[in-house]
């Protein structure tokens, strides 16, 4: 099996839901629930299957959650991508705000607009840089919608 990525325009946008997707179709999922105790359950119960940054060029095959600003330390070609964008900024916005909250990291002077503006700079950078990559984008809102025929194009 390749490896095949899910990502995101800033965090807030479902990809823990499709990576606890991916998980209960018994497909191989890289990431801890709550990477060891990080990531606090409050702000996603059902778990996030982040990869630890220092792990990603370890991973070879499977699926896995990486966020833009890593993409470029995946040291093997990624075959398919799914990128999940939320219609809906502010609500976005708002969600990450909770969300920098309940996290243990002092986010200093970090705004939710900044953190969505960077990853859309970093993906569409590293975009750039891809050749035979297959592409697919959804709207967080469209999730329910669309969650089998992710987890079926992520399964391939």
């Amino acid at each position: 099996m390749a490896l095949n990525v899910v990502t995101g325009i800033g965090p807030r946008v479902g990809s823990s839901f499709v990576m606890q997707q991916c998980k209960a179709n018994g497909l191989k999922v890289h990431g801890d629930k709550f990477m060891n105790g990080i990531l606090p359950k409050e702000g996603n119960p059902g778990g996030y299957y982040d990869v630890n940054p220092y792990s990603i060029r370890n991973i070879k095959d499977g699926v896995a959650k990486i966020w833009p600003v890593s993409l470029g330390s995946v040291e093997v070609p990624i075959s398919k991508l799914v990128i999940l964008e939320r219609k809906d900024r502010e609500q976005q916005y708002k969600s990450i705000a909770k969300q920098m909250e309940r996290e243990p990291f002092n986010f200093a002077d970090l705004t939710p607009e900044f953190i969505t503006k960077a990853a859309e700079a970093w993906l569409n950078h590293w975009l750039q840089s891809q050749d035979n990559l297959i592409v697919r984008s959804y709207y967080t809102e469209d999730l329910d919608d669309s969650i089998d025929e992710i987890v079926s194009f992520l399964g391939e």
